[in-house]
């Protein structure tokens, strides 16, 4: 008798205890419904962007580089460097030499603008750094003519990662050129 009023007792102490536990209903994913990614981050990732120049403030086609480190999701930084150069040994024998070099920083848009595609890059940011630009005429150079300063620009544009590793880009900004393009290394 013992025995079988203390199974009646752990029988109604289990039963009360799940008519007090509520379990939520699961509801079923969306037939549609693909699973949420974290988007693109650039958080310890690296990328070297070589790229030509078009639109170039100047004649010659101008190239340049930037390496870029991401510190946050948000944020990257880095030194960059843009080169150009022209000669016209015609009527005028002259030649131009353009240098941008400094760091830059950029702030990566994409989960501000609630971009889904992880391979898709928006950014924008400034730079800060060194301009020189020496133009020789007939082999003398004309001292004054352009001068080296200190310069702050801004930038923006956009990378599409075609695979893990390796994608394109195009940039507006203050540089060598107008419009950059190129090829971008992730790693």
């Amino acid at each position: 008798m013992k025995k079988l009023f203390l199974l009646l007792l752990i029988f109604l102490s289990t039963a009360a205890l799940n008519a007090q536990v509520k379990k939520k209903p699961v509801k079923p994913a969306p037939k549609n419904h693909l699973p949420k990614t974290d988007g693109f981050s650039v958080m310890n990732k690296n990328f070297l962007d070589p790229g030509i120049g078009l639109g170039t403030y100047y004649k010659g086609l101008p190239f340049g580089v930037s390496y870029e480190h991401g510190f946050t999701d948000e944020i990257s930084a880095g030194p960059f460097l843009n080169y150009s150069s022209y000669s016209d040994n015609g009527l005028y024998n002259y030649s131009l030499h353009l240098l941008y070099v400094g760091v830059r920083g950029s702030y990566h848009l994409a989960k501000l603008l609630n971009v889904s595609n992880p391979k898709f890059d928006p950014y924008a940011g400034v730079s800060l750094g060194y301009y020189s630009a020496s133009y020789d005429y007939a082999g003398d150079p004309l001292p004054g003519a352009y001068g080296n300063t200190v310069f702050l620009g801004v930038h923006a544009g956009a990378r599409y990662m075609f695979s893990d590793h390796i994608g394109g880009f195009a940039e507006v900004g203050y540089g060598v050129a107008a419009l950059q393009v190129g090829v971008s290394f992730k790693f």
